[in-house]
């Protein structure tokens, strides 16, 4: 009998520790839970909160940049235009009339134009191939290079957002091989499968001491962000290649 209750009491205890140990384990299951929960929400909102920083940035990079472009534009184009309009007019012959009927008609288009890319809503509107082929166009202008465009496939972001962000990395890629490429020739192909290429013959760079420089961070960092798989390869006196690849659900 003495030992019935022995073992009684020793069923209880071992319950009541099995228990216990029952219940410290869910509450800590639970803890955990809802620490990495919380951890979670907060990663979250701070990528959230960068990609709001890196969209308003990229956004007032290419206002700047289209300022430049703008500025440019009225001070080579329209106001070459508005002289030839004036110089014509001070011989007002039939021929000279006819003629800056002409160059006005083609300063309204262009300053039309012009305002059209004042506003960053335009964005919205054009499509990647567009946006490529007018910065091939204005590498052009320059003159001192010569400058291929292949299109193979698409490239296309359904994302407005994402789609100012992908420019300015378009961008900045043009702006450091303008810079410090030393290159003849700078070549952009729309490859299968939303894939850019953006490769040129200049001097290239050592990869290994260029990695931390400013620029090729500000690159990659923004081509995380929208899920871009960014790859640059480059080699000193081999010039540089710059991969860029979309994620196929952007399509």
């Amino acid at each position: 009998m003495a030992e019935s209750g022995v073992d009684y009491v020793f069923m209880v205890s071992a319950g009541t520790v099995i228990l216990l140990l029952l219940v410290t384990f869910i509450i800590a299951f639970l803890f955990i839970h809802q620490r990495k929960y919380f951890e979670h929400q907060r990663k979250l909102t701070f990528l959230n909160a960068k990609y709001q920083e890196e969209t308003m940035k990229a956004q007032m990079e290419m206002q700047e940049k289209t300022l430049e472009y703008v500025g440019r534009e009225l001070h080579d184009n329209i106001g070459q235009i508005l002289s030839l309009i004036k110089l014509n007019l001070s011989n007002p012959e039939a021929d000279q009339i006819r003629e800056s009927k002409n160059l006005v008609t083609n300063a309204i288009k262009d300053l039309r134009s012009l305002s059209h890319k004042m506003n960053l809503n335009w964005a919205a509107e054009v499509s990647l191939e567009n946006f490529i082929e007018a910065e091939v166009q204005k590498i052009r202008n320059i003159g001192h290079f010569e400058v291929l465009f292949e299109k193979q496939g698409e490239f296309v972001v359904s994302n407005n957002e994402n789609k100012v962000i992908l420019f300015r990395i378009i961008q900045e890629c043009i702006n450091n091989t303008l810079k410090h490429s030393e290159a003849k020739q700078i070549k952009f192909v729309i490859e299968r499968d939303q894939h850019l290429l953006i490769a040129d013959d200049g001097k290239g760079f050592d990869q290994g001491q260029a990695k931390n420089g400013l620029g090729l961070v500000n690159i990659q960092e923004r081509a995380k962000i929208i899920g871009v798989d960014l790859t640059i390869k480059s080699s000193m006196g081999n010039g540089t290649q710059i991969d860029i690849l979309l994620p196929q659900n952007d399509s």
